[in-house]
Protein backbone atom coordinates (compact mmCIF):
# COMPACT_ATOMS: atom_id res chain seq x y z
CA UNK A 1 0.00 0.00 0.00
CA UNK A 2 2.90 2.12 0.62
CA UNK A 3 4.60 1.13 -2.50
CA UNK A 4 1.38 2.26 -4.26
CA UNK A 5 0.41 5.38 -2.56
CA UNK A 6 4.19 6.64 -2.98
CA UNK A 7 3.58 5.70 -7.26
CA UNK A 8 0.42 7.54 -6.81
CA UNK A 9 1.63 10.97 -5.64
CA UNK A 10 4.73 10.54 -7.94
CA UNK A 11 2.05 10.26 -10.54
CA UNK A 12 0.39 13.56 -9.26
CA UNK A 13 3.92 15.36 -9.21
CA UNK A 14 4.30 13.74 -12.74
CA UNK A 15 1.25 15.92 -13.76
CA UNK A 16 1.49 19.16 -11.84
CA UNK A 17 5.67 19.51 -12.14
CA UNK A 18 5.33 19.73 -7.63
CA UNK A 19 8.40 18.61 -6.57
CA UNK A 20 10.72 19.16 -3.50
CA UNK A 21 12.33 22.60 -4.65
CA UNK A 22 8.02 23.96 -5.84
CA UNK A 23 9.50 23.79 -9.83
CA UNK A 24 6.85 24.53 -12.20
CA UNK A 25 4.71 22.34 -14.30
CA UNK A 26 6.94 20.87 -17.79
CA UNK A 27 6.10 22.62 -20.82
CA UNK A 28 6.55 19.19 -22.51
CA UNK A 29 3.51 16.85 -23.40
CA UNK A 30 5.20 14.10 -24.64
CA UNK A 31 7.42 14.04 -21.80
CA UNK A 32 4.66 13.76 -18.76
CA UNK A 33 2.30 11.26 -20.81
CA UNK A 34 5.88 9.30 -20.69
CA UNK A 35 6.01 9.72 -17.01
CA UNK A 36 2.16 9.29 -16.45
CA UNK A 37 2.14 5.88 -18.27
CA UNK A 38 5.27 4.96 -16.66
CA UNK A 39 3.85 5.40 -13.61
CA UNK A 40 0.46 3.42 -13.90
CA UNK A 41 2.45 0.58 -15.01
CA UNK A 42 4.16 0.39 -12.12
CA UNK A 43 1.04 0.93 -10.17
CA UNK A 44 -0.71 -2.07 -11.57
CA UNK A 45 2.13 -4.20 -12.64
CA UNK A 46 2.04 -3.76 -16.58
CA UNK A 47 5.34 -3.86 -18.03
CA UNK A 48 6.21 -3.01 -21.73
CA UNK A 49 6.43 -6.35 -23.96
CA UNK A 50 10.02 -6.85 -25.04
CA UNK A 51 9.61 -9.21 -27.31
CA UNK A 52 9.61 -8.37 -31.09
CA UNK A 53 6.36 -10.40 -32.48
CA UNK A 54 4.66 -8.62 -29.68
CA UNK A 55 2.30 -5.85 -30.61
CA UNK A 56 1.47 -2.74 -28.72
CA UNK A 57 -1.60 -3.05 -27.04
CA UNK A 58 -3.63 -0.45 -28.48
CA UNK A 59 -2.72 -1.80 -31.78
CA UNK A 60 -4.69 -5.46 -30.74
CA UNK A 61 -7.22 -3.55 -28.91
CA UNK A 62 -9.37 -2.36 -32.08
CA UNK A 63 -8.71 -5.65 -33.27
CA UNK A 64 -9.85 -7.48 -29.92
CA UNK A 65 -13.01 -5.35 -29.79
CA UNK A 66 -14.63 -6.20 -32.85
CA UNK A 67 -14.85 -9.87 -31.64
CA UNK A 68 -17.47 -10.09 -29.54
CA UNK A 69 -19.84 -8.02 -32.09
CA UNK A 70 -18.33 -10.02 -35.23
CA UNK A 71 -19.57 -13.22 -33.00
CA UNK A 72 -22.83 -11.94 -32.35
CA UNK A 73 -23.70 -10.99 -35.79
CA UNK A 74 -22.16 -14.43 -37.26
CA UNK A 75 -24.39 -16.06 -35.03
CA UNK A 76 -27.71 -14.53 -35.11
CA UNK A 77 -27.18 -12.23 -38.26
CA UNK A 78 -25.07 -14.57 -40.89
CA UNK A 79 -25.93 -17.90 -39.84
CA UNK A 80 -29.67 -17.44 -40.53
CA UNK A 81 -29.69 -15.76 -43.54
CA UNK A 82 -27.40 -18.49 -44.77
CA UNK A 83 -30.26 -21.45 -43.50
CA UNK A 84 -32.74 -19.69 -44.89
CA UNK A 85 -31.17 -19.17 -48.01
CA UNK A 86 -30.18 -22.77 -48.25
CA UNK A 87 -33.97 -23.70 -47.29
CA UNK A 88 -35.29 -21.30 -50.19
CA UNK A 89 -33.31 -23.52 -52.37
CA UNK A 90 -35.27 -26.76 -51.51
CA UNK A 91 -38.91 -27.41 -53.49
CA UNK A 92 -41.81 -26.57 -51.66
CA UNK A 93 -44.66 -28.57 -51.52
CA UNK A 94 -46.86 -26.33 -53.84
CA UNK A 95 -44.27 -26.71 -56.55
CA UNK A 96 -44.59 -29.87 -58.95
CA UNK A 97 -43.11 -33.35 -58.02
CA UNK A 98 -39.64 -34.12 -59.23
CA UNK A 99 -38.80 -30.11 -58.88
CA UNK A 100 -34.85 -30.24 -58.60
CA UNK A 101 -33.24 -29.20 -55.47
CA UNK A 102 -31.24 -26.73 -54.64
CA UNK A 103 -33.14 -24.76 -57.49
CA UNK A 104 -34.75 -21.10 -58.14
CA UNK A 105 -38.13 -22.85 -58.28
CA UNK A 106 -39.95 -21.15 -55.61
CA UNK A 107 -37.95 -17.81 -56.76
CA UNK A 108 -39.87 -18.40 -59.73
CA UNK A 109 -43.22 -19.15 -58.18
CA UNK A 110 -42.85 -16.13 -56.28
CA UNK A 111 -42.45 -13.84 -59.50
CA UNK A 112 -45.11 -15.89 -61.30
CA UNK A 113 -47.81 -14.54 -58.85
CA UNK A 114 -49.04 -11.20 -58.95
CA UNK A 115 -50.33 -11.53 -55.00
CA UNK A 116 -46.41 -11.67 -54.11
CA UNK A 117 -45.14 -9.49 -56.49
CA UNK A 118 -47.79 -6.75 -55.62
CA UNK A 119 -46.90 -7.54 -51.60
CA UNK A 120 -42.99 -6.72 -52.23
CA UNK A 121 -43.89 -3.58 -54.09
CA UNK A 122 -46.27 -2.47 -51.75
CA UNK A 123 -43.92 -3.06 -48.86
CA UNK A 124 -41.22 -0.66 -50.35
CA UNK A 125 -43.64 1.96 -51.42
CA UNK A 126 -44.79 2.12 -47.73
CA UNK A 127 -40.95 1.90 -46.82
CA UNK A 128 -40.52 4.68 -48.74
CA UNK A 129 -43.43 6.92 -47.33
CA UNK A 130 -42.81 6.54 -44.14
CA UNK A 131 -38.81 7.63 -44.91
CA UNK A 132 -40.50 10.49 -46.62
CA UNK A 133 -42.63 11.58 -43.67
CA UNK A 134 -39.95 10.43 -40.93
CA UNK A 135 -37.69 13.14 -42.68
CA UNK A 136 -40.34 16.11 -43.08
CA UNK A 137 -41.38 15.85 -39.52
CA UNK A 138 -37.97 14.52 -37.72
CA UNK A 139 -35.72 17.88 -39.41
CA UNK A 140 -37.28 20.74 -37.81
CA UNK A 141 -37.71 18.77 -34.77
CA UNK A 142 -34.06 17.91 -35.13
CA UNK A 143 -33.03 21.84 -35.32
CA UNK A 144 -35.99 23.06 -32.31
CA UNK A 145 -34.08 20.42 -30.64
CA UNK A 146 -30.55 21.09 -30.81
CA UNK A 147 -31.55 25.18 -30.16
CA UNK A 148 -33.16 23.58 -26.78
CA UNK A 149 -30.72 20.62 -26.12
CA UNK A 150 -28.56 23.16 -23.23
CA UNK A 151 -31.78 23.81 -21.32
CA UNK A 152 -33.87 20.64 -21.88
CA UNK A 153 -31.69 18.74 -23.79
CA UNK A 154 -32.36 15.43 -21.47
CA UNK A 155 -35.96 15.73 -21.11
CA UNK A 156 -36.59 16.32 -24.89
CA UNK A 157 -34.68 13.16 -25.89
CA UNK A 158 -36.39 11.06 -22.88
CA UNK A 159 -39.53 12.30 -24.22
CA UNK A 160 -39.00 11.69 -27.82
CA UNK A 161 -37.72 8.03 -27.17
CA UNK A 162 -40.52 7.03 -25.66
CA UNK A 163 -41.65 5.18 -28.55
CA UNK A 164 -38.61 3.18 -28.42
CA UNK A 165 -39.01 2.42 -25.21
CA UNK A 166 -42.65 1.51 -25.20
CA UNK A 167 -42.26 -1.16 -28.34
CA UNK A 168 -44.30 -1.07 -31.46
CA UNK A 169 -46.87 -3.22 -30.00
CA UNK A 170 -47.93 -0.32 -27.50
CA UNK A 171 -47.79 1.98 -30.24
CA UNK A 172 -50.28 -0.05 -32.61
CA UNK A 173 -52.38 -0.94 -30.12
CA UNK A 174 -52.50 3.15 -29.08
CA UNK A 175 -53.33 3.91 -33.09
CA UNK A 176 -56.00 0.68 -32.70
CA UNK A 177 -57.53 3.14 -30.69
CA UNK A 178 -57.18 6.14 -32.26
CA UNK A 179 -58.23 5.59 -35.88
CA UNK A 180 -61.60 3.69 -35.85
CA UNK A 181 -64.31 5.10 -37.84
CA UNK A 182 -66.09 6.52 -34.64
CA UNK A 183 -62.30 7.07 -32.71
CA UNK A 184 -60.82 10.10 -31.24
CA UNK A 185 -59.03 10.72 -34.21
CA UNK A 186 -62.08 10.75 -36.79
CA UNK A 187 -63.96 12.85 -34.29
CA UNK A 188 -61.41 15.62 -34.06
CA UNK A 189 -61.41 16.32 -37.49
CA UNK A 190 -65.06 16.04 -38.21
CA UNK A 191 -65.05 18.49 -35.28
CA UNK A 192 -63.04 21.10 -37.01
CA UNK A 193 -64.72 20.75 -39.93
CA UNK A 194 -61.96 19.07 -42.07
CA UNK A 195 -63.74 16.23 -43.58
CA UNK A 196 -67.43 15.61 -43.62
CA UNK A 197 -67.87 12.24 -43.08
CA UNK A 198 -65.33 9.21 -40.77
CA UNK A 199 -62.70 8.49 -42.59
CA UNK A 200 -62.02 4.23 -43.03
CA UNK A 201 -57.83 4.16 -41.58
CA UNK A 202 -57.66 0.90 -40.10
CA UNK A 203 -57.10 -1.37 -43.38
CA UNK A 204 -55.61 0.51 -44.82
CA UNK A 205 -52.03 1.83 -46.20
CA UNK A 206 -52.86 5.88 -44.29
CA UNK A 207 -53.27 3.89 -41.18
CA UNK A 208 -50.17 1.38 -41.58
CA UNK A 209 -47.87 5.00 -42.58
CA UNK A 210 -49.21 6.77 -39.52
CA UNK A 211 -47.99 3.95 -37.25
CA UNK A 212 -44.91 3.18 -38.61
CA UNK A 213 -44.20 6.76 -39.02
CA UNK A 214 -44.52 7.69 -35.44
CA UNK A 215 -42.43 4.66 -34.03
CA UNK A 216 -39.22 5.66 -36.58
CA UNK A 217 -39.67 9.60 -36.28
CA UNK A 218 -37.54 9.17 -32.97
CA UNK A 219 -34.46 7.26 -34.95
CA UNK A 220 -34.65 9.98 -36.99
CA UNK A 221 -34.71 12.54 -35.42
CA UNK A 222 -31.71 11.08 -32.94
CA UNK A 223 -29.57 10.87 -35.85
CA UNK A 224 -30.29 14.13 -37.72
CA UNK A 225 -29.95 15.78 -34.44
CA UNK A 226 -26.55 14.07 -33.59
CA UNK A 227 -25.79 15.39 -37.08
CA UNK A 228 -26.83 18.75 -36.20
CA UNK A 229 -24.57 18.96 -32.69
CA UNK A 230 -21.57 18.49 -34.99
CA UNK A 231 -22.24 21.58 -36.66
CA UNK A 232 -20.00 24.11 -35.54
CA UNK A 233 -21.98 27.28 -34.97
CA UNK A 234 -19.39 29.63 -35.73
CA UNK A 235 -19.98 28.44 -39.29
CA UNK A 236 -23.57 30.03 -39.49
CA UNK A 237 -22.58 33.24 -37.26
CA UNK A 238 -20.23 33.65 -40.19
CA UNK A 239 -22.56 33.44 -43.02
CA UNK A 240 -24.98 35.43 -41.50
CA UNK A 241 -21.92 38.47 -40.63
CA UNK A 242 -21.36 38.10 -44.50
CA UNK A 243 -24.86 39.16 -44.75
CA UNK A 244 -26.20 35.66 -45.77
CA UNK A 245 -30.14 35.52 -44.77
CA UNK A 246 -31.12 32.88 -41.92
CA UNK A 247 -32.65 30.84 -44.85
CA UNK A 248 -29.74 31.71 -47.06
CA UNK A 249 -27.12 30.24 -44.38
CA UNK A 250 -29.33 26.97 -43.43
CA UNK A 251 -29.03 26.38 -47.05
CA UNK A 252 -25.61 26.36 -47.86
CA UNK A 253 -24.49 25.28 -44.24
CA UNK A 254 -26.49 23.55 -42.14
CA UNK A 255 -28.36 21.91 -44.92
CA UNK A 256 -25.19 20.17 -46.42
CA UNK A 257 -23.48 19.47 -43.42
CA UNK A 258 -26.73 17.43 -42.27
CA UNK A 259 -26.97 15.24 -44.73
CA UNK A 260 -24.83 12.43 -43.54
CA UNK A 261 -27.29 12.72 -41.10
CA UNK A 262 -30.18 12.70 -43.15
CA UNK A 263 -28.95 9.77 -45.01
CA UNK A 264 -28.71 7.87 -42.28
CA UNK A 265 -31.82 8.34 -40.50
CA UNK A 266 -33.81 7.47 -44.09
CA UNK A 267 -31.59 4.07 -43.79
CA UNK A 268 -32.81 3.11 -40.69
CA UNK A 269 -36.18 4.66 -41.32
CA UNK A 270 -36.49 2.77 -43.90
CA UNK A 271 -35.15 -0.62 -42.50
CA UNK A 272 -37.51 -0.34 -39.67
CA UNK A 273 -40.40 0.23 -42.06
CA UNK A 274 -39.56 -2.59 -44.64
CA UNK A 275 -39.08 -4.77 -41.41
CA UNK A 276 -42.24 -3.78 -39.72
CA UNK A 277 -44.85 -6.67 -38.96
CA UNK A 278 -46.94 -5.40 -35.72
CA UNK A 279 -48.78 -2.00 -37.67
CA UNK A 280 -49.08 -3.74 -41.07
CA UNK A 281 -50.73 -7.12 -39.56
CA UNK A 282 -52.92 -5.05 -37.00
CA UNK A 283 -53.74 -1.87 -38.78
CA UNK A 284 -53.92 -3.55 -41.83
CA UNK A 285 -55.66 -6.57 -41.72
CA UNK A 286 -55.54 -9.50 -44.21
CA UNK A 287 -56.26 -7.52 -46.98
CA UNK A 288 -53.20 -5.78 -47.45
CA UNK A 289 -50.29 -7.78 -47.69
CA UNK A 290 -46.70 -6.76 -47.12
CA UNK A 291 -43.62 -8.88 -47.26
CA UNK A 292 -43.63 -9.58 -43.15
CA UNK A 293 -46.95 -10.70 -43.18
CA UNK A 294 -46.39 -13.18 -46.26
CA UNK A 295 -43.90 -14.08 -44.76
CA UNK A 296 -45.77 -14.74 -41.35
CA UNK A 297 -48.57 -16.32 -43.26
CA UNK A 298 -46.04 -19.28 -45.27
CA UNK A 299 -44.35 -19.89 -41.81
CA UNK A 300 -47.78 -19.98 -39.38
CA UNK A 301 -50.58 -20.76 -41.76
CA UNK A 302 -49.45 -22.86 -45.09
CA UNK A 303 -46.30 -24.62 -42.91
CA UNK A 304 -44.22 -23.76 -46.27
CA UNK A 305 -41.03 -23.01 -44.68
CA UNK A 306 -39.34 -23.22 -48.39
CA UNK A 307 -41.26 -20.48 -49.56
CA UNK A 308 -41.16 -17.98 -46.42
CA UNK A 309 -37.49 -18.74 -46.93
CA UNK A 310 -37.61 -17.28 -50.23
CA UNK A 311 -39.71 -14.44 -49.66
CA UNK A 312 -37.34 -12.97 -46.79
CA UNK A 313 -34.14 -13.38 -48.75
CA UNK A 314 -36.39 -11.70 -51.48
CA UNK A 315 -37.04 -9.04 -49.35
CA UNK A 316 -33.36 -8.66 -47.54
CA UNK A 317 -32.02 -8.53 -50.99
CA UNK A 318 -34.69 -5.69 -52.16
CA UNK A 319 -33.89 -3.50 -49.07
CA UNK A 320 -29.83 -4.05 -49.77
CA UNK A 321 -30.56 -2.87 -53.57
CA UNK A 322 -32.70 0.20 -52.48
CA UNK A 323 -30.07 1.62 -50.10
CA UNK A 324 -26.99 0.77 -51.95
CA UNK A 325 -28.74 2.68 -54.60
CA UNK A 326 -29.81 5.69 -52.52
CA UNK A 327 -26.71 5.74 -51.03
CA UNK A 328 -25.04 6.47 -54.34
CA UNK A 329 -27.15 8.91 -55.50
CA UNK A 330 -27.15 11.11 -52.17
CA UNK A 331 -23.11 10.84 -52.42
CA UNK A 332 -22.80 12.35 -55.95
CA UNK A 333 -25.57 14.36 -55.14
CA UNK A 334 -23.54 15.92 -52.32
CA UNK A 335 -20.68 15.61 -54.39
CA UNK A 336 -21.93 17.82 -57.42
CA UNK A 337 -24.32 20.17 -55.38
CA UNK A 338 -21.73 20.81 -52.28
CA UNK A 339 -18.34 19.70 -53.45
CA UNK A 340 -16.29 16.46 -52.11
CA UNK A 341 -15.27 17.69 -48.94
CA UNK A 342 -18.95 17.71 -47.56
CA UNK A 343 -19.35 13.80 -48.13
CA UNK A 344 -16.90 13.39 -44.89
CA UNK A 345 -18.83 16.00 -42.71
CA UNK A 346 -20.93 14.67 -39.32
Amino acid sequence: MVGAANVVIALIHTVCGVGAAGSECMDSREVASSNRRAAVQELFGVRPATRPWSLPLDRWGGVLALVPGLVFLSLFLVAPLVLSFSYSLRPSKLLPPGTPSPSMANYLYLAGHGVYVDAFVRTLRLSCYVVLGALILGYPTALVLRRLHARFGSTLILGLSFPILAGPLVIVMGWMLLLPRNGPLNHVLMGLGLVGRPIQFVGTEAGVILALVQFTLAFAVLNIFNSLLRIDPSLTEAASSLGASPLRAFWHVTWPLSLPGVFSASVLAFALAAGAFMAPYYLGGDTLLVATTLVTQFMLTAFNWELASAAAVVLVVLSLVLIFAYSAVIVRVIERRFGSHVRGAG
